[in-house]
């Protein structure tokens, strides 16, 4: 091998050094940088006459596993969702109670029934009387408060969506921008790889708001889908909108959302259009379009049963007109007449006696034939297990998303013991390519004394 041949060969090798410690350099100032993969620098050996005569650098980059990329994003979707719909049925049971801690509407048929119990021992004296219109405004109050926080948890629900798309279209166009960087910098011939890891950020983040389907196309870029198929980013971003309704009552639906002009949501129809599922936008639409409505029918239905009781004991007390649970009240306290005691008598029997409850239209509880206050302590254990049943299924799905998160980023993410020993390695090899020259230099410089 001649000298200009080892100089030549050193200098590649001195190249291919410079490129791996400069990739490995990046690697260990974006350790810990969230979406950060590990890149490498991809070399192949020159070859001239059959012979090895140096190293090219050839591509930067890595190879990552498509489908754990893809667990991640839909692992964190469902994660958000499941999250989402804990924390308003955790929300719900708070104004609910529960049955061992105490409950605002079984205090209140309690305090009903002992009302009545007593009017019956005094005769239905004034006072016993006045007592028991009094414990039947609290009784009609606490389902007006139940209903209350329902409709205001979906006002909550409703807004919040008009956020989320506000969200949703941010990132789609964050996206976009991606994009255009990745086919510029193809084009010039530039790595990508970057880009890529920014693209996998963005698209899990996109998921934790709404499901997707997503591929990348031939040039390398993400066109998005909706889970139904409809286009959110391919070209262009095709943009969601939504206008919050106000303040929601019962009975109200919520804002439609629609994608380019064409509806994807609409509570409003039958059957209810809904394109959009998963992430916390999803969520939102099943608390304000679903969840949140059955619990206010189980209330509503619950409602009418005892208004009809009550009043045929006492015609007209007792009004749910025009909206059930939300507008029950005491319409006529004179409706009840002093020392009337064999009415108040068929009212304590009405209240205490098994009763046959209808099942709610569209809700969550069926009918059935108990006590009136078992019956109450259905309705409060029924919210107390949704929510239960929703923080469990919401910490697996959180523990699932975490553990596919840690999978990737553990097997592609910055390790830096490793990347620091590989530094040492690459800074040995520079020095050592590096001597190398040097002694071939010397080597020509001697021979050029020779020559003299």
């Amino acid at each position: 091998m001649s000298i200009a041949s080892i100089i030549a060969t050193g200098r590649s090798g001195i190249l291919g050094a410079q490129a791996q410690i400069a990739v490995t350099s990046t690697n260990l100032t974006n350790a810990g940088a969230t979406g950060y993969t590990a890149k490498s620098a991809s070399t192949s050996t020159q070859v001239y006459g059959g012979k090895a005569v140096g190293v090219n650098v050839v591509g930067y980059g890595n190879s990552v596993d498509q489908i754990l990329a893809a667990d991640v994003v839909k692992s964190a979707s469902t994660a958000a969702y499941d999250d989402t719909i804990a924390s308003y049925l955790s929300s719900v049971l708070n104004s609910y109670g529960t049955t061992a801690k105490g409950s605002p509407l079984e205090s209140a048929t309690t305090a009903l029934q002992t009302a009545v119990s007593n009017a019956v021992t005094a005769g239905a004296d004034s006072d016993s009387v006045d007592k028991v219109v009094a414990t039947l405004e609290t009784w009609t109050k606490s389902l007006n408060t139940l209903s209350s926080a329902i409709q205001s948890s979906r006002t909550a629900a409703d807004q919040h969506v008009a956020e989320e798309v506000e969200t949703i279209n941010g990132l789609l166009g964050d996206l976009d921008k991606l994009n255009s960087e990745f086919s510029k910098a193809k084009a010039a011939g530039n790595p990508t790889a970057d880009i890529e890891d920014q693209q996998r950020t963005l698209l899990t983040s996109l998921a934790t708001h709404v499901d997707i389907n997503y591929y990348t196309t031939a040039t390398g870029e993400l066109n998005v889908f909706t889970k139904g198929g409809k286009s959110l980013l391919t070209s262009s971003v095709h943009k969601l909108a939504a206008e919050p309704t106000g303040i929601l009552k019962a009975g109200n639906p919520g804002a439609k959302i629609t994608l380019d002009g064409q509806t994807v949501v609409d509570p409003t129809v039958d059957p209810p259009i809904k394109e959009l599922t998963g992430g916390t936008l999803g969520a939102l639409l099943t608390m304000r379009d679903t969840t949140l409505p059955a619990l206010q029918k189980d209330l509503d239905a619950f409602a009418t049963d005892l208004t009809t009781i009550i009043n045929t004991v006492y015609p007209g007390l007792i009004s749910t007109t025009p909206a059930g649970a939300s507008e029950i009240k005491v319409a006529d306290p004179t409706a009840i007449t002093s020392g009337d005691t064999d009415k108040m008598k068929g009212l304590w029997t009405a209240l205490s006696e098994p009763i046959t409850f209808s099942a709610s239209t569209d809700g969550t509880m069926g009918a059935s034939k108990t006590t009136l206050i078992s019956r109450v302590s259905a309705i409060v254990d029924n919210v107390a297990d949704l929510s239960t049943a929703a923080n469990s299924k919401a910490s697996l799905s959180a523990k699932t998303a975490t553990a596919l998160s840690d999978k990737f980023d553990n097997t592609y993410g910055v390790n830096v013991e490793e990347e620091t020993a590989k530094m040492l390695v690459f800074q040995q090899s520079f020095q050592m390519t590096s001597q190398v020259i040097t002694t071939a230099r010397e080597m020509f410089n001697t021979l050029m004394s020779m020559m003299k």
